[in-house]
C-alpha cells in the first residue's frame, strides 16, 4: 500500500495519528481528494472536509498549513466549513475561517451557507445526539455570517427552530438580529 492509501484509508477508518504521520511525510496528500470516503454520505471527500467533519482540529490544522484548499466541495457540494458547522465543531469553524473559507458560500444542493447548516444540524440532531451547533453558529455570526439566510426553498434558517430544545439557537439568531 503506497502512501496515499494508506493516509485516505486512515482517515477513511477514524484513525487521525495515522493520518497526521502520513502528511508529515507527504504534505501534497493534502490537496487530494482520493479514496477516502465520508463517513456521513459515503462519498469521496477531500481530506480537509472528512477531517472537518469528523471534528478533528489536529488534522485540519494540519491540511491547512499543507495547503488543503478551503473551497473543495463535497458531498451535497458543502466545504469544509458546511460539515464543521453542521457537526459542531466551532474551533475548527474558526479555523477554517482564519484561512479564507468563504462565509457566505452556498452548498450545491440546497443552496445554504455553514450558518444554516449549522441551525439545521443543531435542530436536526435534537439534544440527545446534539454536538456544539450553538457554538459552530455563533463563532461564524462573531466572523460576519449572515443570519437572516435561506435556503433554495425560501425557507429561513430561524424557520427550522420549532421544537423548545432549540430555544438557545433562537436566542442566539434573535440577538444577532438587533
Amino acid at each position: 500500500m503506497n502512501g496515499a492509501e494508506r493516509f485516505f484509508k486512515a482517515v477513511g477508518k477514524g484513525d487521525e495519528a495515522t493520518a497526521l504521520h502520513c502528511l508529515k511525510g507527504n504534505p501534497s496528500l493534502a490537496r487530494a481528494i482520493g479514496a477516502a470516503r465520508s463517513p456521513v454520505f459515503n462519498k469521496q471527500a477531500s481530506a480537509l472536509i472528512m477531517a472537518a467533519e469528523l471534528g478533528w482540529e489536529g488534522m485540519v490544522t494540519a491540511l491547512l498549513q499543507a495547503g488543503s484548499e478551503v473551497t473543495a466541495r463535497g458531498a451535497l457540494g458543502g466545504m469544509a466549513l458546511h460539515w464543521a458547522s453542521w457537526q459542531g465543531h466551532p474551533d475548527i469553524v474558526r479555523h477554517l475561517v482564519a484561512a479564507g473559507s468563504p462565509l457566505e458560500a452556498t452548498d450545491t444542493r440546497f443552496a445554504c451557507t455553514p450558518f444554516f447548516w449549522a441551525v439545521h444540524g443543531f435542530s436536526y440532531h435534537g439534544d440527545a445526539i446534539r454536538r456544539d451547533q450553538l457554538g459552530a453558529a455563533r463563532a461564524l455570526l462573531q466572523a460576519g455570517a449572515n443570519p437572516d439566510v435561506k435556503n433554495a426553498e425560501g425557507i429561513l434558517a430561524v424557520e427550522l427552530l420549532t421544537d423548545p430544545a432549540d430555544a438557545p439557537m433562537l436566542d442566539l439568531i434573535r440577538k444577532a438580529g438587533e
